[in-house]
């Protein structure tokens, strides 16, 4: 019975004195991190290729629903090449980033890869909080 109360009593005071301060405040953090990635929630509905043989002018469309409660930024587009299981190109320049605001549907337009017909590109988008989402598209 005494070795019970004694702990006990070195809990609250631990509690007391802040010595669960870190353990709190990791625990806030845990919480708050994951209540700002679900704010943040981001859909590619659709992707669309065009392919005129120039790079400059080929590329895909993407089509960005914001479905979050909070508005959100497109950082980073990459994009694989799934068929050849190759790493195809990296897009961080203009177009983006772009921010999108809740429930709207955003155009995104990238130019500067010539895709190749019958291959499969997994498009993966890279928001400002690190939330990736990636969509397969075959281009025929």
């Amino acid at each position: 019975m005494i070795i019970i109360v004694v702990s006990l009593g070195a809990t609250v005071f631990a509690f007391a004195t802040g010595g669960f301060t870190a353990f709190g405040n990791s625990f806030e953090n845990l919480f708050s991190n994951s209540s700002s990635k679900i704010a943040e929630n981001v859909v590619i509905q659709q992707v669309t290729f065009t392919n005129t043989r120039i790079a400059s002018t080929s590329g895909f469309t993407l089509f960005v629903l914001n479905a979050g409660i909070s508005p959100t930024t497109i950082q980073t587009v990459y994009v694989q090449n799934v068929t050849a299981n190759t790493f195809t190109k990296q897009f961080t320049t203009s177009p983006l980033p772009v921010t999108i605001n809740s429930g709207i549907l955003q155009t995104i337009i990238i130019t500067g890869m010539v895709p190749d017909h019958g291959f499969v590109y997994g498009i993966t988008i890279v928001t400002i909080l690190g939330n990736t989402v990636t969509y397969d598209a075959k281009y025929n």
